[in-house]
């Protein structure tokens, strides 16, 4: 368990006035270390983040799918004609300005 969650402050009363609602803070290292425990058998099987560069690389929807991006278009033409629902960076979003409130002419 990490020795921060130990030395953590403890508040005497979260609720004040209202019994029988003090910490136990027994059971709650006792919980934090079951979490820890859990967590130190499931990080190794979690893939790691991508880095924050390749996030950035993706410029639009239409040049990250290529050629397959013409089936999303017609679902979202046929679905969604007037342009309802918009996404930044999403199925159709190059039609609307680039924070999405306004349509170019």
């Amino acid at each position: 368990m990490p020795s921060r969650w130990l030395s953590a402050p403890v508040v005497d009363r979260p609720c004040p006035g209202i019994a029988d609602h003090e910490p136990n803070l027994s059971t709650g290292r006792k919980h934090a270390g079951a979490i820890e425990n859990a967590m130190t058998e499931m990080r190794p099987t979690v893939p790691p983040r991508a880095p924050p560069t390749f996030r950035r690389a993706i410029v639009s929807t239409a040049t990250s799918l290529g050629p397959k991006y013409a089936r999303p278009l017609a679902v979202k033409d046929n679905d969604d004609p007037d342009g309802l629902f918009v996404v930044h960076q999403g199925v159709r979003s190059e039609r609307w300005s680039a924070n999405g409130f306004t349509r170019p002419s």
